[in-house]
């Protein structure tokens, strides 16, 4: 290698000297002539063959001294780095997520809940123009036919849900089919007690309309409660969570949430862990159509 470098040197310094001479000797014009160019649009320019050929030379000891050079280090993150963002992005995402789709949870309930009442007061309006008034209506019909004369042609329904399991709800005993917020079945658990026949409308919501009172004390106003279930078949079929009662004020031609005559202690007591969850759309609607934080009620 050392002599190669030596013989590069030599040969560069003749090359050199040689132009050196040239320009010595005063042959200016002709050189300028090989190593001059100028602006003019047709100008062309020369380089020497010498000095062409020094210049490979130097071109090639150039690749050679830049090839056995190492090779700068890639700016980059380590794995250690990596790892430490992916477990902060993971923290933040566990506190966040759960609050996130409780919030979403919360507001598709408050929706539906609310769309529900207007539904079902828009199908009593449109039902009284065409059969009277709501008191006036024929209750000594099946739950089946009631619904077909009353309430089917001013409602978007799917199906009829009797027995309950036509709905898509996967229960062996109809007679629980949904619970109350303690966890407890009672009479207005089972979809189809005493002949109840839920309907399933288009927008996944479940009404079940009682009309049916033989003077039991828990019954008494047995006969002017509608039950909804707000995501059908889905979990957790409980009251309060997304099983909300209604009640058909039939003086006034319209529906309202199921306890709204109660006091707000009797209210609040009912929509609690302790309570049986049927009052909650009355809490709910008193809010503004908001569930409350903390809900239900401790």
């Amino acid at each position: 290698m050392q002599r190669f470098s030596e013989l590069l040197n030599l040969r560069c310094h003749a090359e050199l000297d040689s132009v050196s001479q040239s320009l010595d000797s005063g042959s200016v014009s002709g050189m300028t002539k090989k190593i001059a160019f100028t602006l003019a649009e047709d100008a062309t320019h020369e380089i020497l063959p010498s000095v062409l050929h020094s210049k490979l030379w130097l071109d090639v000891i150039s690749a050679k001294i830049g090839s056995t050079m190492p090779t700068p280090a890639k700016a980059g993150f380590t794995l250690a780095e990596v790892l430490i963002t992916l477990g902060i992005i993971g923290v933040v995402a566990a506190m966040t997520i759960p609050g996130l789709m409780t919030a979403h949870l919360k507001h598709v309930t408050e929706t539906k809940l609310e769309k529900a009442v207007s539904t079902l007061n828009q199908a009593i309006r449109l039902s009284e123009d065409e059969n009277g008034q709501m008191e006036n209506w024929d209750k000594t019909l099946s739950h089946k036919d009631f619904i077909n004369r009353y309430f089917a042609p001013h409602m978007k329904i799917m199906q009829l849900c009797n027995p309950i399991t036509d709905c898509g709800y996967k229960v062996k005993n109809a007679a629980q089919t949904w619970k109350n917020l303690r966890g407890v079945y009672s009479s207005y658990s089972g979809a189809n007690y005493r002949g109840r026949t839920p309907i399933l409308a288009m927008d996944g919501i479940v009404y079940t309309f009682n009309f049916l009172n033989d003077g039991n004390a828990s019954e008494v106003d047995n006969d002017k409660t509608i039950i909804i279930d707000i995501n059908g078949y889905q979990k957790p079929n409980q009251f309060g969570k997304d099983v909300y009662f209604l009640y058909r004020v039939e003086e006034a031609d319209s529906i309202i949430p199921y306890g709204a005559d109660k006091s707000k202690e009797e209210i609040k007591k009912d929509c609690s862990v302790t309570g049986t969850g049927m009052y909650c759309a009355a809490l709910i609607r008193d809010n503004g159509w908001k569930i409350p934080n903390g809900y239900p009620l401790k």
